[in-house]
């Protein structure tokens, strides 16, 4: 996919101030405090907690294929069952999947998104995430809207780190889209990403709180600014960290 324009990315990659980084450690926090919260409810109670399904699922994915975790991870074993995100509770089954799958995948430690930012293990695990995005597209924007703390971590990190330039939603966004996780076809995969963007009660599904659901999508705005001015070119985002 082509370049990001010079104004879009100078956006992206301006200098963050204190008020900024103020409301990202905000954001942040609350992000933090909805996956500590988060339990296993199968009947509106369970043990407090992180859900054991993340630990399961990241112990299988050790030794299995990104098609075979992709496909483990909508199965009842794995998604039945509701979970409770810091006092929300979530029923959709691909809700619930795409929370454990992220957890298990990236979680949300800053400490370790310092060493490996969230973009890098995107392209990482590029192969995982477009094997679950892509077997079942109803995954597509549940699996966005988990990912949403966890790249307010790896944006925390970023700040805390202050070398890298683009903030880490943008970048996780152009990752994601470079590797065509929401589709093949470009124009479909747009539709999706700006129907993300719009809904923003899909981050209250996985916990977060609107400052937070907020704060995601001001990151993301260079990134779908990007979006609205590439139709026309055929050149690939170059990201660099």
């Amino acid at each position: 996919c082509p370049s990001p324009p010079a104004a879009p990315l100078a956006t992206a990659t301006a200098a963050p101030d204190k008020n900024m980084a103020a409301a990202v450690d905000t954001a942040v926090d609350e992000a933090a405090a909805a996956v500590e919260a988060t339990s296993l409810n199968d009947e509106d109670e369970g043990p407090s907690g992180p859900d054991p399904r993340i630990a399961k699922l990241k112990a299988y994915m050790e030794d299995h294929s990104p098609a075979e975790v992709a496909a483990v991870v909508q199965t009842d074993e794995y998604s039945k069952g509701n979970i409770v995100i810091n006092d929300t509770l979530c029923m959709n089954k691909q809700g619930v999947a795409s929370y454990i799958l992220v957890m298990a995948a990236f979680g949300t430690d800053v400490e370790a998104f310092t060493a490996n930012p969230m973009s890098k293990q995107v392209k990482a695990n590029k192969a995982l995430l477009k094997a679950y995005a892509n077997e079942t597209p109803k995954n597509r924007i549940p699996l966005l809207g988990a990912m949403e703390a966890a790249m307010l971590a790896s944006e925390e990190a970023r700040v805390a780190e202050g070398t890298r330039k683009n903030n880490e939603v943008y970048q996780v966004l152009c990752e994601l889209f470079n590797a065509d996780v929401m589709g093949d076809d470009e124009e479909e995969a747009t539709a999706i990403y700006m129907d993300w963007e719009e809904k923003q009660n899909i981050s209250k599904e996985f916990g977060l709180e609107e400052e937070a659901a907020e704060k995601v999508r001001e990151l993301s705005q260079p990134f779908f600014d990007w979006l609205e001015q590439a139709e026309e070119s055929d050149e690939e985002i170059t990201i660099s960290y």
